[in-house]
């Protein structure tokens, strides 16, 4: 089966290859991480705390199990996956379009589900109620609006390329179809309620906590469907970021291959949205830091390095928004925005590299 020799050569033959050692020193750093995440945070624990968690003993002290247990173990959870996913959905987009700034935000997803969520939050505006005062709806239907809003968008973009043939055209439908689902929001706020107002603010800062592990699990099934869909894509994409022309020259199916690039791309894209938020430029500057760093542009090869280093980045953030001194809540795409973008603008600035 073709997925089978892709998910082989992925993971085991590309381990014999000179970036061997790269992935080592990468999934290392991402372990390290995930116990630093773990382990550090506004509350401090003794060492007998501790212990009773490494012997898997329930925890004398309540505050540690619901702290480690239900908040810090879950957020990095989330954030190794939402950093993944929207990396490989950026990098499949960057490919698609053969433009550096595609992306989920450039080309309407993230705001397809932003106008959803508002309008969800925001209904009060129109029908008098408001579903911020029934929680038990807004924690399931939040999720539901944002996944809606998403495909909706990405329909749009996926009808549009089928027309036109022009990728240029696609992306530049794509900007414009953000610019009117950003204006529809400020006109949401503008006569929203201050709950359901704050609400969105809250949510549009996006978020790694407060995620049960239900839900985890659910979004970890929607980023392996996403997952095992790109894998079918893989060396069609090495030769779709040439041309168009020479793809089909070398027996690829352009229109399958584009409709299950921007599948995936959803689907990653959208499930980060709906239970995250919307978390600016990982998506946008982690492929292009792992084509520095590895020097090449081959979809097989940058692919797992590509999720385990947003996985990395995302899982970096998470830890320093929750550093002991800092005693404000920063939201998370503040810090995601000071790492990502000069990150983008010096890759942008530097000399091109050869990619092979």
């Amino acid at each position: 089966m073709p997925i089978l020799k892709t998910i082989i050569h992925l993971f085991i033959i590309e381990k014999l290859n000179r970036g061997f050692f790269t992935y080592i020193i990468i999934l290392s750093l991402l372990i390290v991480l995930f116990l630093i995440h773990i382990s550090i945070g506004k509350v401090n624990f003794s060492l007998s705390d501790w212990l009773f968690f490494l012997n898997y003993n329930e925890p004398s002290n309540v505050l540690f199990n619901q702290i480690i247990i239900y908040n810090r173990i879950p957020t990095a959870l989330t954030a190794i996956l939402a950093g993944g996913a929207l990396s490989i959905s950026g990098m499949q987009m960057q490919t698609l379009f053969r433009n550096p700034v595609a992306g989920p935000f450039v080309l309407g997803i993230s705001s397809g589900a932003s106008l959803f969520v508002a309008l969800f939050l925001m209904s009060t505006a129109f029908i008098g109620i408001t579903f911020v005062d029934f929680p038990i709806l807004q924690n399931s239907s939040l999720i539901l609006f944002a996944f809606l809003g998403s495909f909706i968008f990405a329909l749009l973009i996926l009808y549009i390329s089928r027309k036109v043939s022009s990728v240029s055209t696609v992306l530049i439908v794509g900007l414009l179809l953000s610019g009117i689902a950003s204006a529809i929001v400020t006109l949401l706020e503008s006569i929203a309620d201050k709950n359901a107002l704050q609400s969105f603010v809250f949510w549009s800062f996006g978020s790694f906590q407060n995620l049960s592990y239900g839900q985890i699990c659910i979004f970890f099934i929607v980023i392996i469907i996403g997952i095992i869909i790109s894998l079918f894509t893989l060396k069609s994409s090495n030769l779709i970021q040439i041309n168009d022309e020479f793809a089909k020259q070398n027996g690829v199916n352009i229109n399958k291959i584009k409709t299950l690039l921007i599948i995936s791309s959803t689907l990653l894209a959208s499930a980060v949205t709906a239970y995250c938020g919307p978390i600016a430029f990982i998506g946008l500057a982690v492929p292009h830091l792992c084509r520095t760093l590895l020097k090449t542009s081959d979809h097989i090869k940058l692919y797992p390095f590509v999720f385990l280093m947003g996985s990395l980045i995302c899982l970096c953030c998470s830890v320093i928004i929750n550093l002991p001194f800092i005693e404000i809540n920063i939201p998370i795409n503040v810090i995601t925005s000071i790492i990502g973008g000069p990150l983008v603008i010096y890759i942008i600035l530097s000399k091109p590299i050869e990619y092979r």
